[in-house]
């Protein structure tokens, strides 16, 4: 099974017992081994959640990793295009 995310990563939760937490960024900290429901999960660091902040677990596919910038996007600045 391939994981959505690794540590380091920025994700969306997509899914969360704590409604609260939906549609929160959280950074993915490390991979927990510690049964949490029944499951293995990320542990997240959830910076707008106090109450969630660096403990909370999620399961992989309740995340949704944030993409980063792309190297070129095909855009260009005007002056490059009157140049």
């Amino acid at each position: 099974m391939a994981l959505r995310c690794k540590p380091g990563d920025l994700a969306i939760i997509l899914h969360a017992a704590d409604e609260r937490l939906i549609g929160r960024v959280a950074t993915v900290v490390r991979w927990t081994w510690r049964d949490i429901h029944g499951f293995k999960g990320w542990i997240l660091d959830v910076p707008s959640c106090p109450w969630a902040s660096n403990d909370y677990a999620c399961r992989d596919e309740y995340l949704m990793p944030i993409g980063g910038v792309p190297v070129s996007d095909d855009v260009h600045d005007e002056e490059e295009l009157h140049a």
